[in-house]
């Protein structure tokens, strides 16, 4: 059985190591987006480690979401993550002792999990950290991909469950082209990840990659500019 290490054992990443004194994004009761082609990335404290840091809230322990680019040959000492560890691997091979997580590869990493990761080729990856409800405790490994198999509903909507626990839910979602437009509200709120292709929401285009994080009680409407694909979380937001 794994053990979550000792704090001092943490290691320093890209995102769990100089975020104390940063706040981003930290209202959730206000929209939040970001055109992620647009942003700099960021030096961290790892060598060979850049980042996007999009969402920070919290002090000595904040909740992060990061886009963060690893460099061919990036190894780190073994580590675990207080609050868990959600990530989605956009391009490239992300690894760890348990296998290799390719493009399109969501994974979840619970209180308990420890791993030394690695990455051979480069890869970059979405991240949130320390977002997990307390007794969230399910390892969740699912390869993306499979939604190019999903038969779409009448609306034009392929859909891929990722994961769901209590109120939370995380899904992905292909929109054909000519699919009708999508309709997502939450009382916990909702946030997105434009992964491929583009959406108008409330007339304003959101091409990919692009993140967008919407309050408790808010709702959107979608429309798709042809195919579009998009990682969805709801629900997990406080009110």
């Amino acid at each position: 059985m794994h053990t979550e290490p000792a704090a001092n054992n943490h290691v320093r990443l890209a995102y769990q190591g100089d975020d104390a004194d940063v706040q981003l994004n930290a209202d959730v009761a206000r929209p939040a987006r970001a055109a992620l082609a647009a942003m700099p990335w960021e030096a961290s404290p790892q060598p060979g480690v850049e980042r996007k840091r999009l969402e920070l809230v919290g002090a000595s322990l904040p909740r992060l979401t990061t886009l963060v680019r690893f460099a061919p040959g990036s190894h780190f000492a073994e580590h675990g993550h207080d609050g868990g560890e959600e990530f989605i691997v956009l391009a490239g091979t992300f690894s760890d002792h348990t296998g290799d997580f390719d493009a399109g590869s969501y994974v979840r990493n619970p209180v308990g999990f420890v791993h030394t990761p690695y990455t051979d080729a480069g890869c970059t990856i979405l991240v949130k950290l320390r977002q997990f409800q307390p007794d969230d405790r399910q390892r969740v490994i699912v390869d993306t991909r499979a939604i190019d198999q999903s038969r779409p509903d009448a609306q034009g909507h392929a859909w891929l469950e990722l994961h769901r626990h209590g109120s939370e839910r995380v899904r992905l979602c292909r929109l054909c082209a000519g699919a009708a437009p999508l309709q997502l509200a939450d009382a916990g709120g909702v946030e997105l990840l434009v992964l491929e292709g583009e959406v108008q929401i409330d007339g304003e285009v959101l091409r990919a990659p692009h993140w967008l994080r919407l309050p408790a009680g808010a709702a959107c409407t979608l429309e798709p500019s042809g195919h579009c694909r998009l990682w969805i979380k709801q629900g997990h937001l406080p009110a």
